[in-house]
């Protein structure tokens, strides 16, 4: 349950603050992050491990996997529900779509300043370890003053926060997170035929899907953009609709 996933939680990060690495010594840092709020007295070490493989055209990946987002001492017992991204690794998953790790409203609570402690550390991982990361950008944020499920009221400071994004993660050596990780792929919301995660017209998720791709590209040229996912074959309706208001513009490079 959830207090006793947070208990084991607790417990390692514990026992990784005294010091007990499970017995194996950790692996040199080479990039450290400080997350804020409860836990702004922990310094969490970025090791950079050397990527092998990725991109070598394989179909399997796993789709929104509960990733533990800090170091895990070897050997201590998971919580229920957590996986690492080795065990992603060691279970053939080449790719992996993160569906919460972009979240606007959780990266940027004041405006203009980003908090990338977990993106920061999942994402060297992931990519560190051969696997290719399909991210998922969540355009909400409370105090853009937009309902939530919505396109953002402030568009122009949405796209300042997904550039600060494409720019972090594009490896290109320049404002680039711990280890320099490679992200080449960014879907712009979540199923948005399904009112569970999008309740706005075609109309306005085509105009934000649009300012998305430009400033998408305008970060990295190479990246891709991915049209919000379908929740079941009766959304092809709405992503109709999307597609009739574009009137033609390339808004996205792959239809998911």
């Amino acid at each position: 349950n959830r207090e006793e996933a947070l208990k084991l939680l607790r417990e390692a990060l514990e026992s990784l603050e005294s010091g007990n690495d499970g017995g194996v010594n950790p692996a040199p840092v080479q990039g450290a992050i400080r997350p804020k709020g409860e836990e702004a007295g922990i310094t969490l070490p970025i090791a950079c491990v050397k990527r092998t493989g990725g991109l070598s055209g394989s179909p399997f990946g796993i789709h929104s996997p509960s990733i533990i987002d800090r170091p895990f001492p070897e050997g201590a017992q998971k919580p229920p529900g957590f996986d690492t991204v080795s065990d992603l690794r060691e279970a053939g998953a080449r790719w992996v779509r993160y569906d919460r790790l972009f979240v606007w409203d959780a990266v940027e609570r004041k405006k203009g300043e980003y908090d990338w402690t977990r993106a920061d550390y999942i994402v060297a991982e992931t990519y560190g370890r051969g696997i290719d990361i399909l991210a998922v950008v969540n355009p909400f944020n409370k105090m853009d003053g937009s309902k939530l499920k919505t396109a953002p009221k402030q568009t122009g400071w949405y796209l300042e926060f997904l550039r600060e994004a494409v720019e972090r993660f594009d490896g290109d050596g320049f404002k680039d997170a711990p280890c320099s990780p490679k992200i080449k792929y960014w879907q712009i919301a979540n199923e948005v035929d399904n009112p569970v995660y999008w309740q706005d017209t075609p109309q306005r998720y085509a105009g934000l899907l649009l300012d998305s791709y430009k400033a998408v590209k305008q970060a990295d040229p190479e990246a891709k953009v991915v049209i919000a996912a379908l929740a079941n074959p009766a959304g092809l309706g709405y992503h109709r609709k999307v597609i009739e208001s574009l009137k033609g513009e390339r808004a996205f490079d792959v239809f998911d």
